[in-house]
């Protein structure tokens, strides 16, 4: 699963938005990957645990 930002142009079209909270669960999960193209990894690394 790739995790995009709102708008994202390579986001799959008709999936479900999500809040902050739920982002951050879905880039916790082994081998979830966060899009680059639309800045959700400078977004969520703040939120989560260098660990």
């Amino acid at each position: 699963m790739i995790l995009h930002a709102a708008g994202c142009e390579d986001a799959p079209k008709g999936d479900p938005a999500m809040d902050v909270l739920e982002a951050l669960d879905y880039a916790r999960m082994p081998g979830v990957i966060l899009c680059k193209e639309c800045g959700v990894p400078e977004f969520l690394d703040r939120f989560l645990d260098p660990s």
